[in-house]
């Protein structure tokens, strides 16, 4: 299989991977619209980006958490070395 063989093959999947899910949350937002209406759905859309953010939040938190640990123990053994 050549390269550009290989390429074509590998670009076809990975464009599945990105329009299979698209269809899908498309397909949802249809739906949810359907079953709750379209003020219901408001709320619900705005429930669920505060509940992205906060989680993205949580994240970032996490990590400066564990990157500030790793800076006072490396400064510790910084002073106990001194």
């Amino acid at each position: 299989m050549s390269k550009i063989d290989h390429f074509l093959k590998e670009s076809f999947i990975y464009s599945l991977t990105k329009i299979i899910p698209g269809l899908f949350g498309f397909v949802s937002i249809i739906i949810f619209i359907r079953f709750l209406g379209t003020e219901e759905y408001g709320y619900f859309s705005i429930l669920f980006l505060l509940i992205q953010i906060s989680s993205c939040f949580m994240m970032a938190f996490t990590v400066l958490a564990w990157i500030c640990d790793l800076m006072l123990e490396l400064w510790g053994v910084v002073i106990v070395d001194q």
